[in-house]
């Protein structure tokens, strides 16, 4: 599987840097719904008919092409239909565009996924109750029993973030070129809230190597404003930090210019950014180290292998952790270049102590307001 992600991460990295739009044939969904490209299946017409939404476009975002590719290529290896609709960011589209496939009787399943599309989707579902849905990086409220039609699926954000902690820890004392004598690392995040989980399991990370490491972290308040997150960075950086990790979306070039400015390094999420900027900038992805990133290729193929065979549960949430190659750190010729085989073997042991359980990888999800606090509190320094 981890071979399939690669050759998916590939495909999608290059095709993002050559596409502005889709990719393959136009026109338009039902009722006029943003942009389709052509079907990835042709398993006939008694097959299952699968469509993936996403709220933006291929070609813009690797990860929502790592999600086509993942569905393209499961419609084709267990034999059905599938399609993907665009909704090129166009937040008038999200809700009808939802109500007009479900109107249309075409299809089986309907995947979407983060949080932009949670209300649309619970909005059809009041209308469509027998309209199956799979959604992706979030979580819907089955207690309430009206989503019996769904299935959910996360990528645990703690614990791939534990795993860049462990690699910041290690590297702020690795007395390499570009790390100081302090035992300080960074995190800037664009807001509060549910991205805390991502610092929950940095932290956590940080402190099983060396508890003395002290975390610093910031909110940049945006998910675009790359001169904010910059600046948040650079205070970090100032403050004694020589890598920070960026939760904050497109954000997160700021803390990679902050990173070059400084001499310094960073952690960015979600997708290889490394590899997205390296093409126009080769300084500045020199100074990513990796990135930690959410697996949702081989999450979906092994939610959609499920579906074809019958086996899957709806009203059911499924998180997929380190143990379930639901997270990965991404490993390319900067990471190499920096993390030396020490370290790499340091990261494979933790890695196998949280998938085996050993260790239990803090979260802000669920915590009571005590316990959130007490899990922030752990950024400071042990005395």
């Amino acid at each position: 599987m981890k071979k399939f992600l690669a050759t998916l991460m590939s495909i999608t990295l290059a095709a993002s840097m050559l596409l502005t739009g889709c990719g393959g044939g136009g026109g338009q969904s039902a009722a006029g719904s943003g942009s389709a490209p052509e079907a990835g299946g042709t398993a006939g017409k008694d097959a299952k008919n699968i469509v993936y939404v996403t709220s933006s476009s291929l070609g813009d975002d690797p990860l929502v092409d790592l999600v086509w590719d993942s569905v393209k290529s499961a419609g084709e290896d267990f034999g059905m239909n599938t399609k993907c609709v665009e909704l090129n960011n166009d937040t008038s589209l999200y809700a009808s565009s939802i109500i007009d496939l479900c109107e249309s009787g075409e299809w089986d399943l309907i995947i979407t996924g983060f949080f932009q599309m949670i209300d649309p989707v619970c909005e059809a579902v009041a209308e469509y109750p027998d309209q199956h849905f799979m959604v992706f990086d979030s979580s819907l409220d089955y207690s309430t029993g009206e989503f019996e039609n769904c299935v959910s699926v996360e990528g645990l954000q703690n614990e791939g973030s534990f795993l860049a902690g462990v690699l910041a820890a290690c590297l702020t004392t690795s007395g390499k070129d570009g790390f100081n004598d302090d035992k300080v690392i960074g995190c800037v995040m664009a807001n509060p809230g549910m991205l805390d989980d991502f610092l929950a399991g940095y932290i956590d990370g940080a402190k099983w190597v060396d508890p003395a490491i002290e975390v610093l972290y910031s909110y940049n308040g945006s998910f675009s404003d790359t001169a904010g997150a910059s600046e948040h960075a650079l205070a970090q950086f100032n403050r004694g930090a020589d890598i920070v990790y960026s939760v904050n979306g497109a954000a997160g070039l700021g803390v990679a210019d902050a990173a070059l400015q400084a001499g310094h390094y960073m952690i960015g999420v979600d997708t290889d950014l490394a590899a997205e900027v390296s093409g126009n900038n080769a300084a500045m992805a020199q100074r990513i180290v990796t990135s930690v990133c959410k697996d949702f290729g081989t999450i979906l193929y092994d939610q959609l292998e499920k579906y074809a065979d019958g086996t899957l549960e709806f009203g059911t949430h499924t998180r997929y952790g380190l143990a379930d190659h639901g997270m990965f750190i991404v490993e390319n010729e900067y990471f190499d270049a920096v993390v030396d085989d020490e370290i790499k073997a340091k990261l494979k042991e933790a890695e196998e102590a949280v998938a085996s359980g050993e260790v239990k990888v803090s979260t802000v999800i669920g915590a009571s307001d005590e316990e959130y606090a007490e899990i922030l509190s752990r950024a400071s320094a042990a005395e």
